[in-house]
């Protein structure tokens, strides 16, 4: 996963060429004054928004159900919401008005949890 600011700089890697990195960080903007939980590595973005790249190789169909399974496990959301929900926060967004299907889910920026391959 790429994290990156406006200015089209990249924060930080985690994950790619080092293999798995699972973990909580916080990503922080640049008037970020908080305290960061725990032992949570802090990403700090020059900018108040950013941009994050999640990329899964999949080789294949075979490999479809595995990349599903992992992108499952990356999470966003306000470091707010993670205090005071933990992980079991979750963004629910109204129905979209130009369509019946419903909104994707995603969450702001802020905080990224990464649980993939637990073993």
């Amino acid at each position: 996963m790429q994290v990156g600011d406006f200015f089209d700089e990249i924060a930080r890697n985690i994950g790619g060429t080092r293999g798995a990195e699972p973990g909580i960080y916080v990503v922080t903007g640049p008037d970020f004054r908080g305290h960061v939980p725990g032992d949570m590595p802090r990403i700090e973005s020059r900018t108040e928004r950013g941009v994050a790249a999640v990329r899964i190789l999949a080789n294949g169909e075979a490999d479809l159900p595995k990349a599903v399974e992992t992108q499952r496990g990356f999470r966003m959301m306000p470091l707010s919401a993670y205090l005071r929900y933990g992980l079991a926060y979750e963004l629910r967004l109204p129905r979209n008005h130009f369509s019946s299907r419903p909104v994707a889910r995603h969450s702001p920026h802020w905080l990224i949890s990464m649980n993939w391959d637990k073993r």
